[in-house]
């Protein structure tokens, strides 16, 4: 049998025995998704913050002529708020699945 970790209240973590139970995802409220989905969405052009997280996150992956051509300009961050909003748009328009509740 394995085990699994968790945090427990304190903030420590904690091993327990693996089990089917502890194999299935948390339950995800639909609306507390589609909340948190708009809210994020807004951030992007919203906090200034954003922009240099992502950049600075993105220097530790590529190499600095691609940072320098690509991500460091202000046209590109447009250009990927943009699309990711048209994105979030189409997830929040689309039908929930089966056992769900509409859009709202």
């Amino acid at each position: 049998m394995g085990y699994r970790l968790a945090q427990t209240p304190r903030g420590g973590v904690a091993a327990g025995p693996l089990g089917p139970q502890n194999l299935r995802p948390p339950p995800v409220i639909l609306a507390d998704f589609r909340e948190r989905l708009r809210q994020r969405s807004t951030t992007l052009s919203s906090d200034p913050g954003a922009a240099t997280d992502f950049i600075r996150e993105m220097q530790r992956f590529l190499p600095a002529a691609t940072v320098t051509e690509t991500v460091n300009q202000k046209e590109f961050w447009q250009y990927l708020t943009n699309l990711i909003q048209e994105e979030c748009a189409l997830v929040l328009a689309a039908p929930p699945g089966p056992g769900l509740s509409p859009p709202v």
